[in-house]
């Protein structure tokens, strides 16, 4: 649940603001504690899955943090709304991680369940900040030479 949080404190971009990654990470986390990661594998509309997690941030921040921080709640909701759009280097960079974290997922449960996933990898044609791009193509060869020498390799 945490690592793409920590995977942002990675960042090497230093006009990317990391503290506001950070917090952009676990808000995004928050709202899918309650609905779950929702992959375009589910077959769940985009507009059905962004009302289903502003359903679960409105939840969160009005029922259980307004009554403590108006102003934390109110912070959570522009971060995940920033998130949503999309468009900041920040919210481009979190929507990065969460792709990459995805991929590290899957080639975990490759490897733990002796399987190819190769339907979860698709996410890695949407990965748009440089740096990133060379930490999925690091990922992904990675796991191309793992499975060469599972599949080939080794019997040779």
């Amino acid at each position: 649940m945490y690592r793409m949080s920590v995977i942002t404190m990675l960042c090497p971009d230093s006009t990317i603001q990391k503290d506001k990654c950070i917090k952009m990470a676990i808000v995004h986390d928050m709202a899918e504690c309650l609905v779950g990661d929702i992959t375009p594998l589910d077959g769940v509309e985009k507009s059905e899955k962004h009302r289903r997690e502003l359903e679960s941030m409105e939840y969160l921040t009005q029922t259980l943090l307004a009554p403590i921080s108006k102003s934390i709640a109110r912070e959570f909701m522009d971060i995940w709304e920033e998130y949503e759009q999309g468009q900041s280097p920040e919210a481009i960079f979190v929507k990065d991680v969460d792709r990459y974290e995805l991929i590290l997922q899957t080639i975990e449960y490759e490897r733990a369940h002796n399987l190819e996933l190769e339907e979860f990898f698709h996410v890695a044609e949407r990965v748009q900040t440089p740096f990133m791009k060379d930490w999925v193509a690091e990922a992904l060869d990675k796991r191309a030479h793992e499975l060469k020498l599972t599949v080939g390799g080794a019997a040779n």
